[in-house]
């Protein structure tokens, strides 16, 4: 994210410009951060209530003990960024990451608009703070730098509400799964757990009868011309695999969210990002499972245990889709080029 172009249109002669009053203002840059805060609050007052130390004091401004920190802090952020601009050829920022600039704005319900209040609160400080300087072309410079910085923020801002959009999508994947379906889910996983070694074979060489080019997502199977069941490194994968998604299933309901053994979803997610597992693959991967327990289980086998099976299979999918497209998004941020 920080590789994108946002330096384009940021001149020689604007950073001049932005360097040559930052250097004859940093000397006071304690003063007018606070006189940049109070014009931010002036401009609109709501504003304050964005502030834990803000909201619910009574202090006047000038004495708040933390509200000079915080106001330096993102004064000398927003002017250093700026004379850094051009140089760097990014948006750059201090002691901080415009992840966590992104995520914290988005926590505390900064919405874009109120970066134009920053801008004007911005422009207002450097003018009263060098009026014998000040013209049109110096105001257009740092307009355009806190603009740049703007764009960045409200980037990641997207970006932590995309990843707030996907957590709450996995904390209400079992929201539909009851208790009937657990103890259906239970009942057969006790009859057939024994037999997980071979069953396992069995589910895995069915997803290849389904889908025989998902071969080419295996690296120990797409180069490989020995038969599935005397491959070295199918049966530990494939039992990893079948036994994660049945122990899963017999958690779901009794831990409230989505379990996995000897590894995390955030981990099964970048893994299946990486070897171009696609969401319709999980259909695949749903069918073999339900078809390799209805075998295992004939007996107790019914439409309501198929129900149960599929949507236990289901959450899992969810939550693994999930963090594949958080591995999407993270690619993407890092990798794209900056011109």
């Amino acid at each position: 994210m920080e590789e994108n172009k946002k330096s384009v249109g940021f001149t020689e002669e604007q950073e001049a410009l932005v360097v040559k009053s930052w250097n004859a203002i940093k000397k006071n840059s304690g003063d007018l951060s606070l006189k940049f805060f109070t014009k931010i609050l002036e401009i609109a007052p709501p504003a304050k209530n964005m502030f834990s130390f803000l909201k619910d004091s009574n202090v006047p401004l000038d004495q708040n003990p933390k509200l000079k920190p915080h106001a330096m802090s993102v004064f000398l952020m927003t002017c250093e960024s700026a004379v850094q601009l051009r140089k760097a050829g990014k948006v750059t920022v201090r002691e901080s990451n415009l992840k966590k600039l992104g995520a914290t704005h988005f926590k505390t319900g900064v919405k874009d608009e109120h970066f134009e209040v920053t801008k004007q609160a911005l422009l207002e400080t450097i003018q009263e703070a060098v009026t014998e300087m000040w013209s049109e072309a110096m105001k257009n410079a740092w307009g355009e730098a806190h603009d740049q910085l703007a764009k960045a923020i409200i980037a990641e801002m997207k970006e932590a509400a995309n990843a707030n959009l996907i957590t709450n999508m996995e904390e209400n994947t079992t929201s539909s799964f009851t208790e009937e379906q657990e103890a259906l889910v239970v009942k057969s996983w006790n009859a057939i757990k024994k037999d997980s070694g071979d069953l396992s074979l069995k589910f895995f060489t069915k997803i290849l009868e389904i889908a025989p080019p998902a071969k080419q997502l295996f690296s120990f199977l797409k180069d490989s011309n020995v038969p599935l069941d005397q491959n070295p490194k199918l049966k530990p994968h494939a039992m990893s695999v079948f036994l994660m998604t049945c122990e899963s299933a017999v958690q779901l309901q009794k831990t409230g969210k989505v379990t996995v053994r000897e590894s995390n979803l955030k981990k099964l997610g970048a893994t299946h990002f990486k070897t171009g597992v696609k969401d319709e693959h999980f259909e695949v991967t749903k069918r073999a499972l339900l078809e390799t327990i209805q075998e295992a289980v004939p007996e107790m086998w019914s439409e309501a245990m198929k129900n149960a099976w599929g949507e236990a299979h289901d959450q899992l999918a969810k939550a693994i889709i999930a963090e594949m497209k958080k591995a999407g998004q993270d690619q993407n941020g890092i990798s794209k080029p900056s011109s």
